[in-house]
């Protein structure tokens, strides 16, 4: 009986401590949170742009991208082409299934430098993954010609941007790697949820990824205005052309004025 009882303690004893070391590996290779510094932005008539930060703690091998983008929706595009003499618009096509806002981050330059192409375009990182999984409707032209007109527009608009070698990595006493990166949030940014994402890559393969939730909306007089769009198209309609014509009523009596007064 002594020898069973003892047996049996030396095995409770060895599952605890496999217990506890199996806990234990399980904590250490926790997944990498990224944190952000606001997780709410508010669009007022005095909101000329932000800046807000990613942090985050990597394995000490790692290198990573940062990704802000929102939902996927359709585009719709004026398609122009030569009628003769003169470029003018020939119809419309829709870009289906890309963000409305794109920004990406890394650690790293050239991107493909963190992994193989088809790794990236599996993650929705950089243009040619965003390439791979949209499609065109009602074009003239193919997807290959339509597609860099689309991300010229929106680079152009402050909306897409890809900034390699934007993320700061430091080591740490802890072996691991203090992640921080910049975002600039721009004026024109569309309200909505924002997923922001990190990827962390260990020679050239896939690591792992996390991320928060960005929510930006529209307060005071652009909440108001953009509701009335959405609720009353034909009310926001007349009273943009009254507003136009305001001001053009304006400026004419402005410069009117001063030719009119003597030399």
């Amino acid at each position: 009986m002594p020898g069973s009882l003892m047996k049996s303690t030396i095995s409770l004893v060895m599952a605890a401590a496999l217990a506890c070391w199996w806990n234990a590996g399980h904590v250490m290779a926790a997944e990498p949170e990224v944190a952000i510094s606001k997780d709410r932005i508010e669009i007022s008539s005095f909101y000329h742009g932000t800046t807000i930060t990613a942090e985050a703690f990597i394995p000490a091998g790692c290198q990573a991208a940062l990704v802000v983008s929102s939902e996927r929706k359709d585009h719709p595009l004026n398609q122009k082409g030569k009628v003769g003499p003169l470029w003018m618009n020939i119809g419309t096509a829709t870009i289906k299934g890309a963000p409305e806002t794109y920004f990406l981050f890394s650690s790293v330059d050239p991107l493909d430098s963190l992994a193989p192409g088809e790794v990236l375009e599996k993650h929705g990182l950089g243009y040619e993954a965003l390439r791979a999984g949209v499609t065109v409707e009602h074009a003239q032209s193919q997807l290959d010609e339509l597609f860099p007109e689309f991300l010229k527009l929106k680079e152009e608009a402050g909306l897409y941007r890809t900034s390699p070698s934007s993320i700061n990595l430091e080591p740490t006493e802890t072996g691991e790697k203090h992640l921080l990166a910049e975002i600039p949030i721009p004026a024109n940014i569309p309200a909505g949820e924002y997923r922001v994402q990190l990827f962390c890559f260990n020679d050239r393969e896939f690591s792992s990824n996390s991320s928060s939730k960005l929510t930006v909306v529209k307060v005071g007089l652009p909440e108001k205005v953009s509701a009335l769009a959405f609720e009353h198209p034909a009310v926001y309609g007349i009273l943009s052309i009254l507003i136009a014509m305001a001001a053009g009523i304006f400026m004419g009596l402005i410069f009117g004025s001063k030719k009119k007064e003597p030399h």
